[in-house]
């Protein structure tokens, strides 16, 4: 993704537009100033989904927490698991877009 200026007059174009910053990375836009500058804030790293085993009564970890397999590592979030705990629904953000593409991915589970 890039950031790119053009002149506004009247809330239409006034003039070319002018790349200002290349490979700007996964910006998430706050605000415009009225003097017409930009802030924002930049995303990095991903998320991942961890699963393990647990004892219930005592709320104690069996074993060691794992990442979730899936075809999209580290972009992976919002779990929720099914009624009957065999199956676990959740979020796959791809793509490097602010507002990027998000997919629903079933889990049949093991």
């Amino acid at each position: 993704m890039d950031a790119w200026f053009i002149p506004v007059d009247g809330g239409k174009p006034a003039g070319e537009a002018v790349q200002v910053k290349k490979d700007l990375g996964r910006a998430l836009p706050m605000a415009f100033t009225r003097d017409g500058r930009l802030f924002y804030a930049l995303r990095e790293g991903g998320t991942e989904i961890y699963t393990a085993g647990i004892n219930l009564p005592s709320g104690e970890l069996r074993g060691i927490a794992t990442p979730l397999e899936s075809r999209f590592q580290g972009e992976n979030r919002a779990p929720e698991w099914s009624a009957d705990g065999r199956s676990l629904a959740y979020l796959s953000r791809i793509g490097t877009e602010n507002f990027g593409q998000d997919y629903r991915v079933h889990d049949s589970g093991s």
